[in-house]
């Protein structure tokens, strides 16, 4: 009866300090990061008949990913709701909480300690480099694979302790299910090996056995969904990036700070990452047998949960959104520490009432981070404008912020910042092409022309659509 209530508490102590931390992202419009192209230029959610969404779920890839439930879930909403962005933000925020619920299930399982599971799934729930998946309206993606592949673990896990084959099976499906909103989880199988050495320290061969079907997918997936497509090909040669990409999810885990849709590579601090590898690897076997489980466990799941962006066909490696699962086993460590310190300090009350204190100050400080950087997510303009603040050379961020501006219908900002995005990335074919149509907004046909000219210069045309405007307005080129 007692474990029922601690348990009972601490649900309504994360519902309470996620909702308190991250609401306001409730109140925010679309930005100009996918948000248009996903709602409101989409011709695919419009259609709510049964032909429209098989249409969903025929079409392969949309935005580079195979993600029909994504999908479908948009169209739902824009057949009740249109184009109301509080909607979208609130199916976001809700499967939010779903999933903070899911990793404090998930981490009792495990633990079998509310403690730890509920500090786990606070800093889950509150950590600022996980405001991008909440408070972004086309991160749904995240919110929805993190739902099916937190499930699957846990129908796992209940496998495990009942043998029942239908805990199997549901495990099975809500892992396929996953992967029609983001392929993150594919490595799942890895995941459950983990889960085998955490629980029984070893990985025995009939649980590799069991994982065979789990190892199948990941086979098939990228043959299906990904290969076939020329523009998701990329470079598998940024191993220097890729290795520090994993020390800096590590930075912004501890001191989130300067946070941004889009980050600058930096591969000089592979001279860092590798001393540390070595430095763990010293240390995990420094511990005793339980402690340095938890500490291999947390960190393989956090590399596995990494693996799919670590080998992926394309440059961008770095993202906040990537971290919303990985992080859960670096914070079930951070979770298993305090507790052993609080624990470990019982007979005395001033070390455990720091330790407490620590702990939920850790918890109210990042809680603020987050409150504060939902507010940064409520538009276009204040989106671009922080991350120009942080990063002043991004040419991306003043294409986007350009973008923002003309629909505002402030075109010579809109302008100014297609002109800065030049400046710096003088091949950046969309500020060509936004320039352009900035200028044929302005009834400057000349000068759009001219922009066109310079973007087939580099080898692109513009959108059929907009071309077709452009030549009933001004019908020969100059």
């Amino acid at each position: 009866m007692r474990e029922k209530i601690k348990i009972i508490t601490s649900v309504l102590i994360i519902l309470a300090v996620v909702y308190l931390a991250l609401s306001p992202c409730l109140r925010n419009d679309f930005t100009t990061w996918d948000d248009y192209r996903y709602i409101g230029e989409n011709p695919l959610i419009r259609d709510f008949s049964s032909q429209g969404i098989q249409r969903i779920f025929t079409s392969r890839i949309f935005a580079g990913l195979y993600m029909p439930l994504v999908l479908f879930t948009y169209s739902l909403e824009y057949r009740f709701f249109g184009e109301n962005p509080f909607y979208y933000h609130a199916t976001n925020f809700i499967l939010h909480l779903i999933n903070c619920l899911l990793v404090f299930w998930l981490i009792f399982l495990v633990s079998g300690q509310s403690e730890v599971a509920l500090i786990t799934a606070l800093l889950f729930g509150v950590h600022p480099m996980h405001v991008e998946s909440v408070a972004w309206i086309a991160e749904r993606k995240d919110m929805l694979y993190a739902l099916f592949f937190l499930s699957s673990v846990i129908c796992y896990l209940c496998y495990r302790s009942t043998g029942l084959l239908r805990y199997y099976l549901l495990s099975f499906c809500a892992f396929v299910i996953s992967l029609t909103a983001k392929p993150m989880g594919i490595f799942l199988f890895a995941i459950l090996l983990l889960f085998d050495y955490l629980l029984d320290s070893r990985i025995s061969r009939r649980r590799v056995i069991d994982k065979i079907p789990f190892l199948v997918i990941p086979a098939v997936y990228p043959a299906i969904f990904v290969l076939p497509y020329k523009h998701l090909s990329g470079t598998l040669t940024m191993i220097p990036e890729r290795l520090c990409s994993i020390l800096f999810y590590l930075q912004k885990m501890l001191l989130p700070l300067k946070l941004s849709p889009i980050y600058p590579l930096n591969p000089s601090c592979l001279a860092i990452s590798l001393p540390l590898a070595a430095l763990f690897i010293t240390l995990a076997f420094m511990f005793k047998d339980k402690a340095r489980r938890i500490l291999i466990f947390g960190t393989l799941f956090f590399l596995f949960g990494l693996l799919p962006i670590l080998i992926r066909l394309d440059r961008f490696i770095i993202a906040d959104r990537y971290t919303y699962i990985p992080y859960v086993g670096i914070f079930y460590i951070v979770a298993c520490g305090f507790y052993w310190l609080y624990a470990r300090t019982r007979e005395n009350k001033t070390a455990n009432i720091i330790v407490a204190v620590v702990m939920s100050l850790v918890i109210a400080e990042f809680s603020l981070l987050s409150h504060a950087r939902t507010k940064v997510w409520k538009d276009g303009i204040s989106l671009w404008s922080d991350t120009l603040r942080n990063y002043p050379d991004s040419y991306t961020a003043y294409n986007n912020r350009g973008v923002a501006y003309g629909r505002n219908g402030r075109l010579e900002l809109a302008l100014a910042d297609f002109n800065r995005a030049v400046e710096i990335k003088p091949e950046n074919r969309e500020a060509y092409h936004n320039r352009a149509m900035a200028y044929f907004l302005k009834k400057q046909y000349a000068k759009s022309w001219e922009e066109i000219r310079k973007l087939e210069g580099l080898g692109f045309w513009a959108d059929a659509n907009f071309l077709e405007k452009l030549k009933r307005a001004s019908p020969e080129k100059p």
